[in-house]
């Protein structure tokens, strides 16, 4: 059975004035969700101590362009010109001139793709893979001491 995690919860009139950083604080009867800074909260979508957000320094729909509101690429204006991407590796210009140390298998191959990390196999592979592991790890972590 998983663990079930719950937040800090109770009405909003017993909403406390400050609480530990990244504490989350639910309000029942508002379905407004705070977190705590340390020396205050913030309502999650507002501003210090709950104040509202003042929208209105954000722009309105109708003055964005239309690829903004509709994510085509035929709505957008000036267009770059995207080239055509070569199928076979014998296709790609070598920009590297004639330097005679330089061969493709400094290039990613498929002996040396990652399909599992751990903490020794990523740590000198893929930098990306190393944080994605640690990121769990450290999850991991946090959700043991709930």
């Amino acid at each position: 059975m998983a663990n079930k995690i719950q937040f800090k919860r109770g009405l909003k009139t017993n909403l406390p004035s400050s609480a530990d950083v990244g504490m989350p604080l639910w309000c029942t009867d508002t379905k407004e969700l705070y977190m705590g800074t340390g020396n205050g909260v913030i309502k999650v979508g507002g501003l210090e101590n709950g104040s509202e957000v003042d929208y209105s320094v954000f722009a309105l729909s109708s003055d964005l362009s239309a690829v903004a509101t509709s994510g085509n690429y035929n709505d957008l204006l000036n267009k770059p010109t995207i080239p055509t991407v070569p199928t076979t590796l014998s296709s790609f210009t070598d920009n590297l001139g004639s330097n005679p140390t330089h061969t493709h298998s400094q290039y990613q191959t498929k002996s040396n793709l990652v399909t599992s990390i751990s903490a020794s196999s990523t740590n000198s592979q893929y930098a990306s893979a190393k944080c994605i592991y640690d990121l769990i790890g450290n999850i991991e972590t946090l959700l043991s001491e709930v």
